[in-house]
């Protein structure tokens, strides 16, 4: 089982491409909307625990297959009242040592059918976070395109009123008909 470090240098590692992918739009704050439409995404947090859940569980097989060693230990003191008040203490240490034989393999297919499901949640993770990204960017950039468009809809609107402005002083000037005027 990897370890959570090298977990979180790939998790990092995919951090990384993903907001590198995005810079190549230049657009500003595109990053801090995705990351912060992440954080706040449960699809990303479910998949992050399905990790966690399997990892636990692929360590708790790999345990199983190694040697256990218990030590037990226990004090008690007991008073008898007879005419001398006598005290009796007991001790006990016990150390106990268990192995299993995994004759049939189970314990390492249950390990290796965990570290599959991990591996899976690790797909799904990123894919969310692809997705959340996508989606994200395709709304800022969206919004983007309308503002656009507005921009451009009021140039249009001020050179059709600049016309209208025009076409007012050609009839006033008697240059063009008044019908030119109402169109």
């Amino acid at each position: 089982i990897k370890s959570d470090f090298d977990n979180a240098q790939v998790l990092n590692q995919k951090n990384t491409d993903l907001k590198k992918f995005w810079e190549q739009f230049n657009s500003p704050g595109l990053n801090d909307l995705i990351s912060s439409a992440q954080d706040k995404s449960p699809d990303i947090y479910s998949a992050l625990i399905n990790i966690k859940s399997y990892e636990n569980t692929a360590y708790s097989y790999q345990s199983k297959n190694r040697p256990n060693i218990n030590l037990n230990s226990s004090i008690s003191r007991n008073i008898s009242k007879s005419d001398n008040n006598t005290y009796s203490t007991s001790r006990d240490l016990g150390f106990q040592t268990s192995w299993e034989l995994d004759l049939f393999n189970k314990n390492g297919l249950n390990q290796k059918s965990n570290q599959l499901l991990s591996q899976g949640a690790k797909a799904s993770w990123h894919d969310a976070r692809v997705l959340i990204a996508a989606n994200t960017a395709k709304s800022y950039f969206t919004y983007q395109m309308c503002q656009s468009n507005l921009e451009l809809l009021k140039q249009d609107l001020k050179a059709k009123e600049d016309q209208d402005k025009i076409t007012k002083l050609n009839v006033e000037a008697g240059l063009e008909s008044k019908s030119s005027q109402y169109l």
